[in-house]
Parts: structure tokens; sequence; C-alpha cells
């Protein structure tokens, strides 16, 4: 199976997370814990990164960091790297420490950051390495940092309570994370979070990349050199509005075109459709199959009939550029 680009932006934030191979032990105990996160220190400041989440499990890690000039690739492969060198000495082993690559998705600051933030720390809670009562003193996560403004070497502190606009952002912090509305303040963007995590990145996705408003989304989309986005994504156009936007190019009410039909320009419309939808903006022949109320080889008939249609290139132009 061929390798998932990655998403790569300067200057952006990133929840990452990180799993062992076959569910092994990788944080066996507190002295690989202690280096992994001295190592932790260190690939922040030599990469000029900035933390703002982080927690460690038995067999695997989450963060949430901010990016610098230096991609996110090159700041994870060090950490990595690193520790599986160690680890591997450590415990006299050879071979591969980590499942896969790191999954990683972009967040957008004032869209969802505060609720990765307290996904990542209530982490150790979810999976019972401490209750909810013990998390302000838990030692392997940035919360008690947090909890307790302290300076551990990884958490920006600072960085994490200007996200809690008060006079009092260390209790208004605590607060969010200890409540109910830690994790489900915005279910969606969890949903998202745990999406990116499993790995389970496509093209044809944006939120598996990217969690933001529309704008941010396309932003990001467009600084990113690594993937190619389709580009009814990249455009944030849906096959919807894509069936209004031909309705209004050949003078015809939207519902009509949703009904099958001989007459000439109904089906020359369709047909439209189909062809601007598939061949220029990338919607695969199933989603415009769905919007059609016909099958996927259908639309794939009329694509390949496209040349057909009189003035196809001169329709095209007129759809494409609205």
């Amino acid at each position: 199976m061929c390798t998932q680009p990655r998403m790569v932006v300067p200057f952006a934030f990133y929840q990452v997370t990180s799993k062992s191979i076959c569910d092994q032990k990788i944080f066996p105990d507190n002295t690989l814990k202690t280096f992994f996160l001295k190592e932790l220190s260190i690939s922040l400041k030599s990469y000029s990164f900035q933390c703002l989440a982080w927690s460690i499990m038995d067999d695997h890690f989450h963060m949430v960091v901010k990016s610098s000039d230096v991609s996110i690739s090159k700041f994870m492969q060090r950490l990595n790297s690193v520790y599986a060198k160690q680890f591997n000495r450590y415990n006299k082993r050879k071979g591969h420490l980590f499942e896969q690559r790191f999954a990683s998705v972009i967040i957008q600051e004032d869209k969802g950051l505060d609720s990765a933030v307290s996904f990542v720390h209530l982490n150790p809670v979810r999976l019972n390495g401490c209750s909810l009562d013990e998390l302000d003193q838990y030692e392997w996560s940035g919360h008690k940092a947090l909890a307790n403004r302290l300076t551990d070497g990884i958490v920006d502190i600072e960085a994490v309570y200007s996200l809690f606009k008060c006079s009092d952002p260390v209790k208004k912090y605590c607060e969010f994370v200890k409540s109910e509305q830690a994790d489900s303040k915005n279910k969606e963007i969890i949903a998202k979070i745990r999406t990116a995590n499993r790995g389970c990145t496509s093209s044809r996705k944006a939120e598996s990349w990217v969690i933001g408003d529309e704008n941010f989304v396309r932003r990001t989309l467009e600084q990113s050199k690594s993937i190619r986005v389709l580009r009814h994504i990249r455009e944030n156009l849906t096959a919807e509005q894509l069936l209004s936007i031909v309705s209004g190019a050949v003078y015809r009410d939207r519902e009509e075109l949703l009904k099958q039909g001989r007459l000439n320009d109904i089906s020359t419309a369709r047909q439209l459709f189909a062809v601007a939808g598939a061949l220029h903006f990338e919607f695969t022949n199933i989603c415009l199959a769905k919007i059609l109320g016909i099958t996927g080889s259908a639309v794939s008939k009329m694509v390949s009939r496209s040349n057909r249609i009189v003035g196809l290139e001169l329709l095209k132009e007129m759809v494409c550029a609205g």
C-alpha cells in the first residue's frame, strides 16, 4: 500500500500521535518515560516548536504542538528515531518500534484548539492511568504543569492560558478540562481528531487533514505543497452547489435537472453537471450519481459521451468560472 502524503504547513497547530507496533509497551517504566520527555524538550528547542499539550501512555503518546519553519515530519522523525534507538538498546532488541508513521491533523486556533489540548490531557483518565481527581498531580501529562503553573520544560503554559481569555486562566483551564464540556464542547472536533489519530487520511475529506472553518481549511490546503487535494475541496464546492451553478448556466430550474427525461436541454444539462463535476472539480462518479438519481456507471457513460454536446467547451467555461 502506498504511503499517504503528509500535510506540511509552517507555523500551524498540530495534534499528533504515535502508536507502538503490535500494541507493545513502549513506555514500560519511569526511566524510559523520563528519557522520552528529555528528548521531546530537546526537539522542541532544536526546531523552535511550541508544545501546548502532551501525554504518554503504555503504548502511545499524544501531543499538541505548533510547528516552525521546520516541517512537522522532521520534528517527529527526530523524536521517534532517538527514542526507538534508546528503547532498543535498553531492551536489547532490534527492529521497528512504532506501528506506522505518526498521525496528525492541523487545528485552527480559535476553532477547537482548546478541545484538542483537553483531549490530550484527559487521555490518562480515559485509559485509567489516573482518576480525574488525581490528574492535577499526574506525572505523565502536561496537565500538571498547567494546573499548578509549573515549568516542565515542555509545555508553553502561557500559550495555553491565552486560549482561556479571562482574569484567571488557570482556573478556567482546569474547569474546562474537568467538566463534561471538555469532551462534549464540540463532539464533531473530537470525532475528527479520533479519525485523524487512526490514520484515516483521505484526499476526498478535507477534515482528515484540517479542522477549522471553511476559510481556514481552504487557506491551509493551499499552503501545503505536500499533498494534492481534490479541486472541489480546494475550492470549497459541494456537488449540490455545482448543480445550482449548472442550472443557472443553462437557464433551467434546479429541480428540473433532478428529473430524468429525454428533453434535449435537460439531458444536456445533466450531462454537463456530470462532465464538469467529474473532470474539472474531481467529484467521484458515485457522488454525482447520488445527486442525479442514477448509477455511477451511468455517470461514467455521460462523461465518456460528452463530445456529443454541442458547445460543450463554452458551457464548461461558464460553469467552471462560476
